[in-house]
C-alpha cells in the first residue's frame, strides 16, 4: 500500500509510505522506458526512513529484459539503514546494451518493514540531458506528478489515481 505520509518527510512535509507488504520485492514502482539509454550512465539517489527496531537492507532495483528476452536484474543503490532516522542510498549505474522494458523498484530485505521513501532523483550525463530534456531543477527526471503518473505504474494489487487533493509542490499528486 502506498500512502502519502505527512508525519515523516526528509524535505518539504511529505514522504511515500509504503506499507503492508507480504514479500522482499513489494515496493513503489516505476517504468523507465521513456526515461533509460541503452549505454547511458545514470546517477540515483533516495532517502529511507523506517521505524522497524533494527537496521535492515533496502536496495533500489532495475528490472529490465535483454536481447534474448529474459529478465535480468540490477541494482540502481543500495545499504543498511538505521532505524528512525532518514538515510541516503545512492549509486551510478551503466544501463546494458542489449536491454530493453525498464521497470524500477524499491524494496526491503525483510518483507514485512513498513517505509518510507522522499527525495527519489535520477541524473544522466551532460549529453543525456541536452538530448532528452530536463525538468527546471536540471535533474533528469523527478517525480512532481503534475504531466500525469509520470510513468509510475503499479506493482502488486492496487491502483494509481492522479489527484489534486493533495499536493507537496504544484496541483497534483498520486493517489494509491
Amino acid at each position: 500500500k502506498l500512502t502519502l505520509d505527512t508525519t515523516v518527510s526528509h524535505s518539504g512535509d511529505n514522504s511515500l509510505a509504503v506499507t503492508e507488504r507480504t514479500q522482499s520485492y513489494h515496493g513503489p514502482s516505476f517504468s523507465g522506458d521513456a526515461l533509460f539509454v541503452p549505454n547511458k550512465t545514470y546517477t540515483v539517489s533516495v532517502w529511507i526512513y523506517h521505524k522497524s527496531d533494527s537496521v535492515k537492507t533496502f536496495s533500489w532495483t532495475l528490472k529490465y529484459v535483454d536481447s534474448l528476452g529474459t529478465s535480468q536484474y540490477m541494482q540502481l543503490a543500495g545499504g543498511e539503514i538505521p532505524q528512525k532516522v532518514w538515510t541516503e542510498i545512492t549509486g551510478t549505474v551503466t544501463i546494458p546494451e542489449d536491454s530493453a522494458n525498464y521497470l524500477t523498484y524499491f524494496e526491503c530485505a525483510n518483507a514485512s518493514t513498513d517505509f518510507n521513501i522522499d527525495d527519489a532523483v535520477i541524473i544522466g550525463d551532460k549529453n543525456d540531458r541536452e538530448e532528452q530534456g530536463t525538468n527546471k531543477k536540471g535533474y533528469l527526471y523527478s517525480f512532481d506528478f503534475e504531466n500525469g503518473n509520470e510513468l509510475w505504474a503499479p506493482r502488486g494489487d492496487n491502483r494509481l489515481i492522479r489527484t489534486d487533493e493533495y499536493s507537496h509542490t504544484g496541483t497534483h499528486s498520486i493517489y494509491v
